[in-house]
């Protein structure tokens, strides 16, 4: 099979892309996060206490899209200086917020060291929503499914995370603080630890995992893993026509490549519940939007596996150094006997491996918790810090305490009806 770049058909490499082997039980991590994710960030930064401040920082708000905007040269310059992940570049930021809330206030917090430089940012949304059917006014962390994950962007997380909190319980204008999708041992769960210690009612619940590959060094300890049966998919796959990896990083054909590519997502299940990114205004300018950011920054990776020069599979992802994030795929339905969605994946692990990558790992919004190529699962959870008052406490209970007890209670009914 053949690996070739939108942008110059004559240039490619060889490749066979049967899929990978199921890994062993004892091979993936477990789905709940470690019960102390505090140690993880121990071993990294120093425990700081809420007031126990080592530098001086100098907090300030971002509250209209003007100034975010403005904010992206500094953004990227410190997420390159902190070696975080792709998904908290300011242009995945902007796309979201352009398209999925317009017209949700912002409250951006950034901290600064005493020259001036940007040292942390948390952007925040501010908005009125029910919490465990109380009111509540939240302040919450931007993106859904499809921005994959959140964190703090921050040089030193425990120093920013407690001047952040400081700065909020100077405020009363807020009942919750929630942060989606923190992955374990992220620079976010320093707000929550902060908030511990700061004696404020918090807690944690498990969200999603995400399947991820550690790549080998080689292709022949890649081809180890695949499975006899991906083989034979492949050789029926290869029998109807040339088979091809096409990979898209710009270019002029970027857009009919995309559209090509989203075009297999409404065909396939998610487009016969509605669901699919082509058939939804927001989703599909979010994904443009990206794409063309991803491509003009140098990080875009689209991938379409081609028979007979038609796609059948299509993957959408973003290089973040020697790692590939994939944010989303989708495949004919046609094709489905041969399993074209673990065929592209076997040929870009392939192709990856070739190119020295370290690790591929897969989010979006419909990613499973297990792939057949994948050897570990990454852990993600809510962060929940609550305003120390009255109605903080009481949305505290309510969720963490009250609701998990009825939701058991029922659980017992309904097991002892059966």
């Amino acid at each position: 099979m053949g690996i070739r770049d939108a942008e110059d058909a004559d240039t490619g490499r060889t490749g066979q892309g049967p899929g990978a082997a199921p890994p062993s039980r004892s091979s993936v991590d477990a789905r709940t996060p470690p019960a102390t994710p505090r140690n993880a960030l121990a071993s990294v930064h120093p425990a700081h206490r809420l007031f126990d401040l080592p530098q001086p920082l100098q907090v300030e708000e971002v509250c209209t899209r003007e100034a975010l905007l403005a904010l992206r040269p500094e953004w990227n310059r410190l997420l390159a200086r902190t070696g975080a992940s792709v998904l908290s570049r300011h242009e995945l930021l902007w796309a979201w917020l352009e398209n999925f809330a317009p017209t949700i206030s912002l409250r951006v917090l950034t901290a600064r060291a005493p020259g001036g430089a940007l040292s942390a940012v948390l952007p925040l949304l501010q908005r009125h929503a029910r919490w465990a059917g109380l009111p509540v006014r939240e302040l919450s962390s931007p993106g859904s499914a499809h921005l994959g994950r959140f964190d703090l962007l921050a040089e030193d997380a425990p120093a920013a995370a407690s001047h952040f909190l400081r700065h909020l319980q100077e405020d009363p204008n807020w009942d919750l603080l929630r942060l989606e999708d923190v992955p374990h041992g992220g620079g976010a769960w320093s707000l929550q630890h902060a908030a511990e210690d700061a004696g404020l009612p918090c807690g944690s619940e498990p969200t999603r995992t995400s399947p991820a590959l550690r790549l080998p060094c080689s292709v022949d300890a890649l081809h180890a893993r695949w499975s006899r049966s991906l083989r034979r998919r492949r050789k029926r796959l290869e029998d109807q026509g040339p088979v091809e990896l096409e990979q898209v990083t710009g270019g002029a054909r970027l857009v009919e490549r995309l559209a090509e590519g989203l075009a297999l997502d409404t065909c396939g299940a998610r487009g016969r519940r509605g669901a699919a990114v082509a058939q939804d205004v927001r989703a599909l300018g979010f994904y443009t939007d990206v794409a063309l950011a991803a491509a003009e920054g140098g990080f875009l990776s689209l991938h379409l596996l081609r028979c007979r020069g038609y796609p059948v599979a299509f993957d959408f992802a973003l290089r973040d150094g020697r790692r590939l994030v994939r944010l989303g795929s989708a495949c004919d339905e046609a094709y489905r006997a041969f399993g074209p969605e673990h065929l592209l994946s076997a040929a870009l692990l392939e192709h990856l491996v070739e190119q020295g990558f370290e690790e591929c790992e897969l989010l979006g919004p419909d990613a499973p918790d297990a792939q057949p190529w994948a050897d570990r699962l990454c852990s993600h959870s809510r962060l929940l810090v609550f305003r120390a008052s009255r109605r903080g406490r009481a949305l505290h209970a309510a969720r963490l305490r009250w609701l998990p007890g009825v939701q058991r209670a029922l659980g017992w009914w309904r097991a002892g009806e059966d």
